[in-house]
Parts: structure tokens; C-alpha cells; sequence
């Protein structure tokens, strides 16, 4: 999503690229079943940015440029037909990571909740990496099995039977904690 003044300014909308799902690595959903601390995400960053704080500004700016880097890989390596399809994930569960944290240095860790926190760092406990899909109360992963071999959570060598295996030790991580994990399966919908 493009929100550059100018176009929102002359057609009263930004400019949207979707992703082929199909160039997408393999994603998780995980959220609080009882989301009773779900942080205050937003605080008062809407009015630093409508202020022209440079600290918002810069930081936005940086996960724009991030989502760029995603749309980036999404078109010259994607998933589906990569040689080398672990590699494509953890790339992207790198993006993920630099997001989350360009986030959390923004708003801080009282206004993003503890168990926001607490889902973001179950991924990283694994190997693998997540973030907020939007303003909070769930996450959004990679099931990232190339970093979770190298955190130990998995076997020594990347088979077919990884991610199935990663993707049990991450629902088992999340389920332990109370979480609701979902293994997402997106398919092309309608885009009229």
C-alpha cells in the first residue's frame, strides 16, 4: 500500500499491489483467545506523524521501505518456485523481524501489550518470526524453517517433512501459552 499524499489527495485513495499468493513462504496466525491486553498500539503516534515528528516520520518511512523489500522478493524469488524455497522464507521471516522491531522502538513496549510481545518473541523462541498484521491482538508469522534448524527446533536438514514438523513446533509453542495458532492456507479471491 502506497499512501503518498499526492495520489490520496487527487483519487481520495492510495495505490495498492497485491502479492500472487503463490509467491508468498508459508504464514501463521496467532492470537490471545482472551485478548484482554492487547496494548494501545496507536497511542499518540497518528498525532507525532500529523505533527511531522521526523522520529515518526523516519521510522514509518523505514517499514514502508520494508514492505517494499517484500514486494521486491514476492517478484524476483517467489516461494512457490524457488530453487531453494527455505531460504525464500527466511528471507521474508527477516523482514518480518525488522519490522516488529522498527515497530517496538516507535511505540514502545507499554503501548504494544504484553502478550503481543509475548507471541512475537514464542517465534523467535522457535526460530521462526513474526509481526502485526495490523494494530495488534494477533501476529502474523513465517513458519521459517531454515531458522528454526538453526535454532534447533527442527532436524539438521531441510525436507519436505519441515515445514509440517515446524509447523507443529510452533502450534505446540503457541497452544502451551494459551494461544490460538492457525497455520494459514490464503487462497486468490474475488478482487472485484
Amino acid at each position: 500500500m502506497n499512501f503518498d499524499p499526492s495520489l490520496v489527495k487527487q483519487r481520495g485513495y492510495g495505490e495498492y499491489t497485491p502479492i500472487p499468493l503463490s509467491s508468498l513462504p508459508p504464514l501463521f496466525l496467532a492470537y490471545a483467545a482472551d485478548p484482554s491486553d492487547s496494548g494501545r498500539i496507536h497511542a499518540p503516534i497518528k498525532q507525532r506523524w500529523l505533527a511531522g515528528d521526523q522520529e515518526v516520520v523516519k521510522a514509518m518511512n523505514n517499514i514502508a521501505n520494508l514492505a517494499d523489500e517484500g514486494l521486491a522478493l514476492a517478484t524476483s524469488r517467489p516461494y512457490s518456485s524457488a530453487p531453494s524455497p527455505t531460504s525464500v522464507a527466511h528471507a521474508w521471516a527477516e523482514l518480518f523481524t525488522r519490522n516488529f522491531n522498527s515497530r517496538r522502538a516507535l511505540f514502545g513496549d507499554p503501548s504494544l501489550g504484553k502478550d503481543n510481545i509475548r507471541m512475537i518473541e514464542i517465534a523467535r523462541e522457535c526460530g521462526a518470526s513474526a509481526k502485526f498484521p495490523g494494530s495488534g491482538g494477533a501476529v502474523v508469522g513465517i513458519v521459517d524453517v531454515e531458522g528454526m534448524i538453526a535454532a534447533g527446533k527442527l532436524g539438521s536438514v531441510a525436507t519436505d517433512a519441515s515445514l509440517s514438523g515446524a509447523t507443529e513446533v510452533l502450534r505446540k509453542a503457541y497452544h502451551k501459552e494459551g494461544y490460538v495458532f492457525i497455520r494459514l492456507s490464503p487462497h486468490e479471491g474475488n478482487r472485484n
